[in-house]
């Protein structure tokens, strides 16, 4: 029972699955998805490890009722064996008597157990129809910090958006003396969401919270695209990108290898008269 979780490991990357790939789908943090991997159910509350946990089982193909049912166990929220039911009734006979002196039957402690039970069901289904529904509308994606608490993303741009909306009001370009293969490494002090393709492989939009970074590696070219670029360092092969900067519009970042060109593109609103 207590390798349950190693074996859900196991059966997602015999199904080559990659976390990353599950959190771009359901926006889970990938350091919460890491965390189940490796047994780790207490860095947010129980109903959120339920959730979250059921949804990360459904992603790689397993069955999401018995991985609940095993984390359950794990964690000791429900004992081993289903309790008996009481048979003081089977043994000893109910008389007129002891109905008539006020004895209480069971039924309504099982209605209000069940009432309770039907509650907590009604509570977990809003939470999953929330989680849909973030990931459904383009329009905020959810991020959790390591608190526990939903902070709201605005969406990324889209180059169909960044075209219709906005306009290129500044444009640099430098020369880089990096070597392949370059290693590319994004970090903020604030929520940020970007995307980004590493010579031909494209990321989905990617949401950090503040205080967070990730790393990309490549071998000739990137692009990355960045809702803002406040409280936002670059660095390429562990050297930051001294000429970026800090604006609350899309940053456009691309890197090359031949010729060895950094190119920065800063975005700013129609309606802002640039």
């Amino acid at each position: 029972m207590a390798l349950f979780y190693k074996e859900l490991k196991k059966l997602r990357e015999n199904s080559d699955i990659k976390l990353e790939e599950i959190q771009n789908r359901t926006k889970i943090d990938l350091r919460f998805l890491e965390a189940f991997e490796n047994g780790q159910f207490d860095l947010l509350p129980y109903t959120y490890i339920r959730l979250f946990f059921r949804a990360y089982v459904t992603e790689i193909g397993g069955d999401p009722v018995q991985a609940l049912n095993d984390l359950d166990h794990y964690l000791n929220r429900k004992p081993a064996t289903e309790p008996s039911k009481p048979a003081a009734s089977d043994k000893t006979p109910k008389t007129p008597e002891k109905l008539s002196d006020g004895f209480k039957p069971q039924s309504p402690v099982l209605k209000r157990s069940n009432l309770i039970k039907a509650g907590i069901l009604i509570v977990f289904w809003v939470f999953a129809l929330l989680v849909i529904r973030k990931i459904t509308y383009e329009s905020s994606d959810a991020a959790i910090t390591d608190g526990g608490q939903h902070v709201l993303i605005d969406h990324l741009v889209t180059d169909e958006e960044l075209l219709n909306n906005y306009v290129v009001y500044n444009s640099s370009e430098i020369t880089h003396s990096a070597v392949p293969p370059f290693s590319l490494r994004i970090a903020s002090k604030q929520l940020l969401s970007y995307r980004i393709v590493a010579d031909s492989t494209r990321h989905d939009t990617i949401s950090m919270a503040s205080g967070d970074s990730k790393s990309f590696l490549f071998s000739h070219q990137a692009e990355v695209v960045l809702n803002h670029s406040q409280g936002v360092d670059v660095y390429l092969n562990g050297v930051r990108l001294k000429e970026f900067i800090s604006q609350e519009y899309p940053v456009r970042i691309s890197i090359s290898d031949t010729p060895p060109v950094i190119q920065y593109t800063y975005y700013t609103l129609f309606k802002d008269g640039h």
